[in-house]
């Protein structure tokens, strides 16, 4: 008997503090926050409770076990077996508990964890911002998938950020039709910086040999061949004949655009680069910021490694056309002078950003 209660006291506060949390997770948003802090908080409560619950059973039992169990190998007690016995309940096996919540996986990507407060707030209470979430990762329609996203930056902001950012780990294909990609990649970089830390985190877990297939966007051809292009085709005819209708060269446009985004899609399939790495540097580009030294340092990182490719390299140098200052002229003249075609182009392009800061430099 008293060993029996022994096991009890040791393993009923860690079992009430987890259906505590459980609980919880129906009804309160647990894991809208970041995935890293989330479980940082988890952690330190289900150690905090589990000891108080430890040292309040223990108060209840202890009249109990003095009449009978005084001297007893179990659930002795004196001082000193009580503060061990707190510190195994409230401390090591919460502990052991939790780590093995999070590292023990499933079939397929979700620990133990996840999977408990995930379907559970799913299930109890789901937001809206989940169900669209949801219609958006079981559409097969571009169309539908950008409708989607549109809908979603209408909802509260945290939900929506959330779920736009699911889509990005959980929807592959998403990222190889051009307009379900741009749609994506604006409504992330509506949050600003708030969007940084899980943007920052999905760039850094791409496999290093899955770097170079990443080719660039069909949108990105567009601009540096075509774009130019059709705009002075637009200035002649509109100058030739002011009443003409050149709704059918934005339409040309817009079917060429579309028909580079495939060929790139298909491109970069074939070469196993993961698309992610364009993607997170685009959304950084998109963001309302002109000012940031991680996003620089991770800017300059990338550009002057050739592990990545020369589209995600592009998309470095712009970066820090965005994000530097004339101190990072000597570098961009550089890839300027001894790039590829491609990285020749970006280069000039951030040559032109960081000129553009500083006007004065004109006049001299």
């Amino acid at each position: 008997m008293a060993f029996i209660l022994f096991l009890l006291e040791l393993l009923l506060p860690v079992t009430l503090t987890a259906g505590l949390f459980y609980w919880l997770s129906g009804i309160l948003p647990l894991w809208n926050l970041n995935h890293t802090f989330a479980l940082v908080i988890l952690a330190i409560l289900l150690v905090a409770l589990s000891f108080i619950f430890s040292v309040v059973l223990d108060a209840i039992t202890l009249p109990f076990r003095r009449r009978s169990a005084n001297h007893s190998i179990f659930n002795r007690v004196d001082a000193r077996s009580r503060l061990v016995k707190f510190i195994l309940a409230g401390v090591v096996i919460p502990i052991g508990v939790f780590t093995v919540a999070v590292l023990v996986r499933f079939p397929g990507p979700e620990t133990a964890i996840t999977l408990l407060l995930q379907r559970r707030s799913v299930s109890s209470k789901a937001s809206h911002a989940v169900l669209i979430g949801e219609a958006i990762l079981q559409s097969a329609n571009p169309a539908t998938k950008v409708l989607g996203i549109k809908t979603l930056q209408t909802l509260p902001a945290a939900d929506a950020q959330q779920q736009l950012l699911r889509l990005l780990q959980d929807d592959p294909g998403a990222l190889s039709d051009a307009a379900v990609s741009e749609a994506l990649s604006k409504a992330i970089a509506s949050y600003g910086l708030a969007a940084k830390p899980e943007l920052l985190g999905i760039f850094n877990q791409v496999d290093p040999t899955r770097r170079k297939g990443d080719l660039a966007s069909g949108n990105d051809l567009f601009q540096r061949y075509f774009s130019a292009s059709f705009e002075g085709l637009k200035k002649e005819i509109g100058d030739q004949n002011p009443a003409a209708n050149l709704a059918n060269i934005d339409a040309a446009a817009a079917e060429l655009q579309a028909q580079l985004s495939q060929v790139q899609a298909s491109l970069a399939s074939a070469g196993g680069g993961d698309p992610r790495l364009g993607f997170v540097l685009h959304t950084f580009l998109g963001m309302d910021t002109s000012q940031d030294p991680d996003l620089l340092a991770l800017a300059k990182k990338v550009a002057a490694d050739d592990t990545y490719s020369d589209g995600v390299r592009g998309l470095a140098l712009l970066l820090i056309g965005k994000l530097g200052g004339s101190n990072e002229l000597d570098g961009l003249y550089a890839t300027m002078q001894g790039g590829s075609e491609l990285l020749q182009a970006k280069a000039l392009e951030a040559i032109g950003l960081l000129q553009a800061k500083e006007p004065a430099s004109k006049t001299k």
